[in-house]
């Protein structure tokens, strides 16, 4: 899937759903300020 996608974001979508297991009614709950990002 994510090599078929046609949009950056479309692929970082799906890797997220995919490495974390999260539903994709759940991934529409998140909010940008309550992610930890680490490097």
């Amino acid at each position: 899937m994510i090599e078929v996608a046609n949009h950056p974001r479309n692929k970082a979508i799906i890797t997220v759903l995919y490495d974390t297991g999260t539903r994709i009614g759940e991934m529409g709950l998140l909010k940008l300020n309550i992610l930890f990002l680490t490097s």
